[in-house]
């Protein structure tokens, strides 16, 4: 709700139960875009213009809601409401590419997640912006502070683009976190330790391979999961949604006790693979609509533990009583407590460290009528 509340810029507040339906809901694209088009006074089929559009988000949730037919238990009437005044230019959230006039239909007639539709209209209306979320603050902590920072695509691409081929491809967005947390233990009896944990991650992306009926149901998809880096360290959060901008982070004060001892410490821990690799969905996969994951060399204990187990440090003044080790003891068990923190919030966005997440909603086979294969969602 609070992400959902800072990308429509008012208050979100929808249940589980909302929260379910709209991830259960699939949404056919061209369906969609065909009724916004109608409601728009756009012709059906003039995609040039309809993308050139720039429309309400919460008239453009509207139509989605008709659509719906109550299926969303009214998540999507409180969305529209809360989106208002959000401006969206279609062609940012659906891009076709020059070569594909005759295939745009094709390519849109495949459905995806109403969640993961609202998400990418919210974030593409949104721009680049910044919003800080009251977590709460987990045991072992005396304070929390988590900013989110969510970025354009790459290149300014859109959410999904139609390719020459007419086949679709989707990518998620940039976003970063910024965590800064403090210990609920002083440590040694001296002090609290200030520990800030910068997340970036970049954009990951799907693309349709291959399609196949015969012998069997087929599909696969090539993935390529975005690059996540994450650091312990210090930055300027008045850049952290500044995309264009590299962040440069500083070694971080952990423990300052004035003319006694100062300890600094600095991580840097990355999972990225360059290049796309396949995942393949059997007829069971299809039929299950079965979640697939692509895991580039990811954190095998988790970011934070893994960031924690490269903290470099540096001491300055005096090691009173092995300060050093003592402060290992003590953040070593708070790394599956801030995993347990972060994860939630990627997870809404949509985002894994590392990883993306892919399901095939159908396949259609050749009838008497058609005589292609084609992708359902």
């Amino acid at each position: 709700n609070q992400v959902l509340s800072g990308l429509t810029g008012s208050k979100v507040s929808l249940s589980v139960m909302d929260y379910n339906r709209l991830v259960d809901l699939d949404v056919n694209l061209l369906g969609f875009t065909d009724a916004l088009a109608t409601d728009l006074g756009v012709q059906v089929g003039d995609y040039d213009r309809l993308l050139a559009t720039e429309v309400d988000a919460g008239r453009a949730l509207k139509v989605l809601e008709r659509l719906a037919g109550g299926e969303d238990g009214g998540a999507l009437g409180k969305l529209a409401a809360a989106s208002v005044g959000t401006k969206v230019k279609l062609g940012d959230l659906i891009g076709v590419e020059a070569q594909a006039p005759q295939g745009v239909r094709e390519g849109l007639d495949a459905s995806v997640s109403a969640m993961d539709l609202v998400m990418a209209m919210l974030e593409v209306g949104g721009g680049d912006r910044q919003i800080a979320l009251n977590l709460g603050v987990p045991a072992g902590l005396a304070d929390l502070k988590v900013s989110l920072a969510i970025g354009e695509r790459p290149n300014r691409s859109p959410w999904l683009t139609v390719t020459a081929n007419g086949q679709p491809i989707i990518r998620t967005a940039q976003a970063r976190l910024y965590v800064r947390a403090r210990t609920a233990q002083a440590l040694s009896g001296l002090a609290r330790v200030e520990l800030p944990i910068l997340v970036e991650l970049a954009a990951s992306e799907a693309r349709l391979k291959s399609l196949s009926c015969d012998p069997a149901r087929s599909v696969e998809v090539d993935v390529r999961p975005g690059v996540a880096r994450a650091f312990i360290g210090v930055v300027d959060e008045t850049k952290l949604d500044d995309f264009k901008t590299a962040l440069a982070p500083r070694p971080a004060t952990l423990l300052s006790v004035l003319g006694l001892v100062n300890i600094t410490g600095k991580a840097d821990v990355e999972a990225a693979d360059t290049g796309f690799k396949p995942l393949r969905f059997n007829a069971a996969d299809i039929e299950a609509q079965r979640v697939k994951t692509m895991a580039s060399r990811s954190f095998a204990s988790g970011l934070v533990s893994s960031l924690l187990a490269r903290l470099e440090l540096t001491v300055i003044g005096l090691d009173l009583g092995g300060l050093t080790r003592a402060l290992g003891q003590l953040l070593t068990p708070l790394g599956p407590v801030l995993d347990g923190v972060l994860n939630p919030v990627l997870d809404v966005l949509g985002l894994k460290l590392g990883e993306a997440d892919v399901v095939v909603h159908g396949l259609s086979c050749p009838t008497p009528g058609r005589s292609t294969v084609k992708l359902v969602g």
